[in-house]
């Protein structure tokens, strides 16, 4: 493929979990001519294989927007648990250092990047947008998007402070289950040294952070737009004038997609006092954040 060659551009959200990509996601898609796509790489198992319900409030099936989608593409069950697998084993995070040591096999390489780009054309066609956002978050995609599209591709890398990531972890009875604090230090130090390996060779990636995007959402976005190239007036526009987002139509991401009205207000959330218990954890996460770069 000949990323030169395409009608659109696309933007991929990596980073950590639990760092406001859903709504980085939706603050960009305010441009009109934006598509907000969500987590993608879920898109077979969540939406072709679960039909699980979009943003809009109907199933993936009966969306206005991903069921002219999965029209268009047309896809028997087969093709879709094999899309399904392949994009398990090579966009989540067990696929990162197979992909980096260039060792997934010719043939799934092929039938992945064709994979994704009949999603993103389809995507584009039928949204009539001509900019694609895509949050799925994993080093691993935003590795094997680069090979793809080369300088094409913007990276957007979003990440938390370690006090924010614990207690975002921490938390029970939210979409993703909660960690121990020794698997959020093993988790945030693996995306943080992946992220960055993805800056280094993707040249074209960059680094914001939650509290950036929460403390000063109109710098970071202006910051943004001259990296992208894509306007952020609308967005900056709404913050400004405290009006309501849409979430589109994401089928997978944070909770907050589930919200018919969404309003952005400018502060840090507050976080709880972190356990003595915590301290070592948080103390590596900090010298790890800090030697990582971010």
């Amino acid at each position: 493929m000949n990323p030169a060659d395409e009608s659109y551009k696309l933007l991929y959200i990596m980073g950590t979990g639990r760092s406001g990509t859903t709504i980085l996601e939706i603050l960009l898609s305010a441009n009109d001519a934006v598509c907000s796509v969500g987590e993608l790489t879920h898109i077979f198992q969540d939406g072709f294989e679960g039909n699980n319900t979009c943003a809009c409030g109907t199933t993936f099936k009966l969306c206005e927007f991903w069921g002219k989608v999965q029209q268009r593409l047309s896809y028997p069950p087969t093709r879709v648990l094999k899309y399904s697998k392949l994009f398990n084993k090579i966009d989540w995070h067990k696929g990162f250092l197979k992909t980096l040591f260039h060792s997934i096999s010719p043939k799934n390489i092929g039938v992945y990047t064709q994979a994704n780009k009949d999603l993103y054309d389809a995507c584009s066609d039928i949204s009539g947008k001509r900019v694609i956002v895509d949050s799925s978050k994993y080093p691993a995609r935003a590795l094997m998007l680069n090979y793809i599209y080369g300088p094409s591709l913007k990276i957007i890398c979003l990440t938390r402070s370690p006090e924010g990531i614990l207690n975002a972890f921490l938390k029970t009875g939210v979409e993703q289950p909660s960690k121990s604090p020794f698997a959020v230090l093993i988790y945030y130090v693996y995306v943080l040294l992946a992220s960055r390996i993805v800056a280094m060779i993707s040249k074209n990636v960059l680094c914001i952070t939650f509290e950036e995007l929460t403390g000063t959402p109109i710098q970071t976005l202006i910051k943004i737009e001259r990296f992208t190239g894509v306007s952020t007036e609308q967005a900056r526009q709404q913050i400004q004038g405290n009006t309501a987002f849409s979430p589109g139509h994401i089928i997978t991401g944070n909770r907050l997609r589930y919200n018919k009205a969404i309003f952005f207000h400018k502060k840090q959330p507050r976080l709880k006092l972190l356990p003595k218990t915590h301290k070592l954890f948080l103390l590596l996460m900090k010298a790890s954040q800090k030697l990582l770069g971010f």
